[in-house]
């Protein structure tokens, strides 16, 4: 039920489905989901017959890209149909569809397929003739559209054989158009209705086989308050079933004056992709993921020179702002205001982690991890043991590898060459030349930084607790791989492991068991990896030595920031310095993006890129795969996930005590930062 309120209009032949209003105006058809339009040819079903579901009649054509995303997102209009009687999916060289064996198998359209003020209609199948066991002879009707027998209209072969189109409205024949030479039994045809309100046609193979002028339009057959039936294979009153396939059924709300200049009809993923139809899919239009990467290439390159304008654009506003006083000021006051509040929050946040009960709480959570890192450790030796023990990984890697070297064969040649050409060589020698100029000016620079981080107390003495969580780390590191290399399970895999690297390395044994071999002595080494890494995670005063560190790595980089921004401040050799490389970055990365888009391009790169990826997914659905079969028998998985989750909780309660102490304690600040930004837009 279609509404249309407030300002809205709708006129013509307009169909409203749903609620139009304010000040649009409806369009001839509803729009699909994501589209800002009806589609360009006016298509308006797709029923492609190309999978094996005989009991939905999918209309392949249901949306505008992405316009899927989003929970509950609104797809209609969805104009699938319904199959009855099971008809039997076959495929006939190019062609794929289903057989109606002319006795009570048929199909249903969607009720609003046909109801149009235009329509054009592409049919495509093939008569099966007295010489099966489905033909029962008599006329077999192909569709049977409208609310009775009264209001129709019906494309039909004759007892001949011949195509016939017949319109009645109110009792009446208001329309009959034949064709003039019978379809050949077990011969695929192409059949196309239209009819516009000025005339009807019909062609069969693209050539015209009737035609009459009339005023006669589709939506005649459907008047208020009837109930709207599109039949195919079979008349409305179940008699004149049609014998043979159909391939597809295309139609749509519009007529062309040059219909062989219409585009293959839009035709989007079935709901359920089978690997057959995948197969399909990818004989007929090639390796998809290299035409994807081939148009993503081209797509880039047409965009360049708009990225190009755009990056100007924004140049010359900048230009522009930073010649006046007032943005230059409010700039300036906004970055004091976060710089400020930054401070704060890390004042804050320093004495929040000296209160004692948020140390316990931390503790909880460094014992968490720990015993979660562990498990996880444990599962990775379970899965890696697993993985690489199974020849179907072991072969799809070998794949990969295969894939990986090809690619990148291809894309030493392609930069060979791109490099030799003349552009290029010039490109390059610009970017040379800005390079040394900057060299020359480095040593200086980094002298200035030095100076400014060398005198920032607060910066030395951070640095000066980082360095000794360090060498603590060092200690205590050395003194547990002394213990782990003396533990009976270290020194057994590494044993182990040196006898496989031997038989690596055997020349008397067969390729194959050196092959295997390294697999093994890989495995080992990884596996007595794991257990090391176990070992450190494990040990309270190691861990507290490392987190130590990585916490004061952070205040480090901030003050380091903080000095070079300084140094640019009042050193004109630094911001000179910065231009220069700027400048280089920038020109080396329009010279990247360039061979980008040419090697991306090269069909043979595609392909062997398509394969790796293609390789690489098929590793990854093995691997969930085997790891839904090691989950059920393992406690262990169970053991890690809830391990796992009692780790989260504790860093959600310990992020969230911080969260609020810091938000109360920067109120203020943030205010003071909202008000510069809002200092900084009235200035732009």
């Amino acid at each position: 039920q279609g509404v249309v309120k407030q300002k809205a209009t709708a006129g013509g032949y307009a169909r409203v489905w749903q609620t139009v209003g304010g000040e649009d105006v409806a369009t001839v058809m509803p729009k699909r989901p994501g589209a800002k339009d009806v589609h360009e040819f006016g298509l308006w079903a797709n029923y492609a017959m190309d999978r094996d579901d005989n009991t939905t009649l999918e209309d392949w054509y249901r949306f505008a890209f992405s316009a899927d995303e989003g929970y509950a997102a609104d797809l209609t209009p969805v104009l699938n149909g319904y199959l009855y009687g099971e008809p039997e999916f076959v495929v006939d060289g190019e062609h794929a569809g289903f057989r109606f064996d002319g006795k009570r198998q048929q199909g249903e359209l969607c009720p609003r397929a046909a109801d149009l003020g235009e329509i054009t209609v592409d049919i495509t199948l093939k008569p099966e003739g007295p010489s099966t066991a489905l033909w029962r002879g008599g006329e077999q009707t192909v569709f049977d559209f409208g609310c009775s027998a009264e209001h129709s209209l019906v494309l039909k072969i004759t007892r001949n054989g011949k195509p016939e189109l017949v319109a009645t409205v109110g009792g009446k024949q208001v329309l009959t158009l034949a064709g003039k030479m019978p379809l050949a039994t077990g011969a695929w045809a192409n059949l196309r209705v239209e009819i516009d309100g000025k005339k009807a046609v019909l062609w069969v193979d693209g050539k015209q086989a009737g035609e009459k002028s009339t005023s006669f339009r589709p939506c005649d057959v459907f008047p208020g308050g009837g109930v709207k039936r599109n039949i195919m294979g079979a008349a409305r009153d179940g008699k004149h079933h049609f014998a043979g396939v159909l391939d597809h059924v295309v139609i749509y709300h519009a007529v062309h004056e040059d219909y062989a200049g219409v585009p293959e009809p839009t035709l989007d993923s079935p709901v359920r992709p089978t690997p057959a139809y995948i197969a399909a899919l990818t004989k007929k239009y090639g390796n998809l993921k290299a035409l994807n990467a081939k148009a993503r290439a081209m797509e880039g390159e047409l965009m360049t020179p708009y990225k190009e304008m755009e990056k100007q654009s924004k140049a010359r506003q900048q230009e522009i702002m930073a010649r006046c006083p007032e943005y230059v000021q409010a700039m300036a006051d906004q970055k004091a205001a976060e710089e400020a509040l930054e401070q704060r929050k890390r004042e804050l946040t320093k004495a929040f982690d000296k209160l004692p009960e948020n140390m316990k709480l931390q503790d909880e959570v460094n014992e968490a991890r720990t015993k979660n890192e562990t498990l996880r450790n444990k599962i990775n030796i379970l899965e890696r043991k697993a993985f690489d023990s199974d020849e179907a990984l072991v072969a799809l890697k070998k794949q990969r590898n295969e894939a990986e070297t090809t690619r990148r064969g291809v894309e030493r040649e392609l930069r060979k060459a791109f490099d030799k050409r003349p552009p290029s060589v010039e490109k390059h020698a610009e970017i040379e030349a800005l390079r040394k100029q900057a060299n020359d000016m480095r040593s200086e620079v980094q002298k200035l930084e030095k100076d400014a981080m060398q005198a920032d107390e607060e910066l030395q003495q951070v640095r000066a607790k980082r360095d000794q969580h360090e060498v603590d780390r060092r200690e205590r590191e050395k003194a547990l791989r002394t213990e782990f290399d003396a533990r009976e399970d270290a020194t057994e895999l590494a044993a182990k492991a040196d006898d496989a690297r031997k038989r690596r390395h055997n020349g008397e044994l067969a390729q194959d068991e050196r092959d295997k071999a390294a697999r093994e002595e890989d495995v080992l080494r990884r596996e007595r990896n794991d257990l090391w890494r176990e070992c450190v995670r494990g040990d309270a005063k190691y861990m507290g030595s490392e987190r130590a560190r990585n916490a004061a790595n952070r205040p480090i980089h901030e003050r380091e920031k903080l000095a070079r921004a300084g140094v640019r401040k009042n050193s004109e050799v630094a911001r000179n310095y910065d231009e220069l490389n700027n400048k280089v970055r920038e020109l080396d990365g329009q010279l990247r993006r360039k061979f980008d888009q040419e090697r991306n391009r090269n069909e043979r790169y595609a392909v062997a890129q398509a394969k790796r990826a293609e390789s690489e997914e098929a590793s990854r659905n093995r691997q969930e795969n085997m790891r839904a079969d090691l989950r059920t028998p393992a406690s262990i998985y169970r053991e890690q996930k809830r391990a796992e989750q009692g780790l989260r909780n504790l860093e959600q309660e310990l992020r969230g005590k911080r969260d609020m102490v810091v938000g109360k304690g920067t109120a203020d600040y943030d205010r003071k930062v909202g008000d510069a930004k809002g200092a900084v837009v009235e200035a732009e």
